[in-house]
């Protein structure tokens, strides 16, 4: 509705002023804010007036990393600290923290706890993730295909869900497997498998990070001499950047076994098509050569065998290819 750091058009009301109180040794009073019958925002200037309801307001984004990470942990944040005795202390303890960090005013020995946590506490997460690498080109494993390791890096409190294509396999750095649709998250390491008859090249696409991101609002009336304010709003869930995996384009080849004299084995019991070996060599010269084959093929009665495309077979008079 506005842009970053700038107030939009639309008119903004406060709807609902609620007193709070927290006893501890003294009594602390404050209020929470209602903006537009939707939003709890907190006052940042507790020395000031007091917004009051039906006042006019202007909204606009706010970067500050350390506002928006009281309110983060803070009270109505997505990860409340639950050090809280309750709800008094908990909009209290917030208001006299965000005051005090936003104006220079306001701190209280009741916030040390809280402050605390805060030091030690990480950063809300920053919904950056990608895959490393983003392109992977699978390679044979005996008889099926794989690539090497995939990294989705971000935050491990973030996830998304990546479905795989037919037949593909996801396994995960400790040992465990999954199919269909998987959840990751942030610093997961995994490979994928496939059958040797996979093909082509299977994308991700963008994919959607599962949780919430926060941006920060600063709310301020026309009067200096009036309190402004702060609240988190939720966005737009966020995409992530996608992978891809080339499967190996993989040709096929017959042999057929036949005999020069038809009339004299078909339908005979004394022969069989069975264990005539092929040798397959990379190149013709060592096939000529009849050195380091790379595979060898043993036929059985109906014997139709994938290698991968580029492979030459020595072409006997009793084998033909098709790659």
């Amino acid at each position: 509705i506005f842009s970053q750091g700038t107030a939009d058009a639309e008119t903004h009301k406060v709807t609902k002023v609620t007193p709070a109180s927290f006893t501890d040794q003294v009594e602390f009073y404050g209020n929470i804010f209602e903006i537009d019958n939707t939003y709890t925002a907190l006052c940042l200037e507790r020395e000031k007036g007091t917004p009051q309801v039906n006042m006019n307001v202007t909204l606009s984004y706010m970067n500050n990393p350390d506002i928006s990470k009281i309110l983060y942990y803070g009270y109505g944040g997505p990860a409340r600290w639950n050090g809280f005795s309750g709800d008094g202390e908990a909009i209290l303890v917030t208001s006299i923290m965000l005051s005090d960090t936003y104006s220079g005013l306001g701190y209280r020995s009741i916030c040390d706890n809280f402050r605390n946590f805060l030091a030690s506490a990480p950063n809300p997460p920053d919904f950056s993730m990608s895959f490393s690498p983003e392109s992977n080109v699978a390679f044979t494993d005996g008889d099926e295909q794989r690539t090497e390791q995939i990294t989705l890096i971000g935050d491990n409190r973030l996830s998304v869900n990546l479905t795989l294509g037919d037949n593909m396999t996801l396994h995960f750095s400790n040992g465990t497997t999954a199919q269909g649709t998987v959840t990751l998250h942030g610093g997961d390491k995994f490979h994928i498998t496939a059958p040797l008859s996979s093909s082509g090249e299977w994308s991700s696409g963008n994919i959607r990070i599962n949780e919430t991101m926060y941006s920060t609002i600063l709310v301020q009336t026309e009067s200096e001499n009036i309190q402004s304010l702060a609240y988190l709003v939720p966005n737009t869930p966020q995409d992530s950047g996608g992978f891809t995996i080339l499967w190996y384009d993989k040709g096929y080849l017959e042999i057929f076994k036949k005999s020069d004299i038809p009339s004299l084995v078909h339908n005979n019991q004394n022969y069989s098509l069975e264990g005539a070996i092929y040798n397959i060599y990379d190149s013709y010269e060592n096939a000529q050569a009849s050195h380091n084959p790379i595979q060898a093929i043993t036929t059985d009665t109906s014997k139709i065998r994938g290698v991968k495309k580029g492979n030459i077979l020595y072409q006997g008079v009793s084998a033909s290819k098709r790659i």
